[in-house]
C-alpha cells in the first residue's frame, strides 16, 4: 500500500509542476505570448502549490526520503494574508486591502485566515526544505572532494 501512495504522492507533485504551479507567471519563461492571470487566480494557484509543497515536506520528514519538490525550482509568490471574502472582492475596495497589507503581505488586522495558517506552515516548509537536503543529501565532503577533481 506505501507504493501506491508513494506513486500519487509523485504524481501530484508531477502534475503540478507539468501545470506551472511552481513558477510565478510573470516570472516563467515561454515562447508562447500568454495573458496574465486575474489577481484571483494568481492567489488560488498559489494557495494550491503551498499546500501541495508543504505536504511534499511534511511526507518527505515522515517517511525519511527526498522531497520531490525543491524550494530551488520554485519562484510562486507567497499567497497574501486575505480571508477568502477579501480575495473575491473587487475593483477598489480590493486595492484598498491590498494596500494595507504590509510589505510581506501580512494583514495588519491581528485576524487569523485559514491563509494566515498556510503562510506560516510554508515557511516553515522551506525551512524544513532546507534541512531534509542536509539530513538527506550527499556529507558535504562529497562536494568538496568533487571540487578538487576539476
Amino acid at each position: 500500500m506505501e507504493q501506491i501512495r508513494g506513486f500519487y504522492k509523485a504524481d501530484r507533485e508531477s502534475a503540478v509542476t507539468a501545470l506551472g504551479l511552481h513558477r510565478e507567471a510573470e516570472l516563467a519563461y515561454s515562447p508562447i505570448p500568454t495573458s496574465s492571470p486575474s489577481f484571483t487566480e494568481s492567489e488560488f494557484r498559489r494557495r494550491l502549490f503551498c499546500y501541495i509543497f508543504i505536504g511534499d515536506k511534511q511526507l518527505a520528514t515522515f517517511m525519511g526520503r527526498p522531497p520531490t519538490l525543491s524550494r530551488r525550482y520554485v519562484t510562486c509568490y507567497m499567497p497574501l494574508d486575505l480571508s477568502d471574502a477579501q480575495m473575491m472582492a473587487g475593483g477598489e475596495e480590493l486595492q484598498k486591502i491590498k494596500n494595507r497589507l504590509n510589505a510581506d503581505g501580512w494583514s495588519p488586522d491581528g485576524e487569523c485566515y485559514p491563509n494566515t495558517i498556510t503562510r506560516s506552515w510554508m515557511m516553515m516548509a522551506l525551512i524544513r526544505d532546507e534541512i531534509l537536503e542536509l539530513s538527506l543529501g550527499p556529507p558535504v565532503e562529497a562536494y568538496t572532494t568533487e571540487a578538487r577533481r576539476e
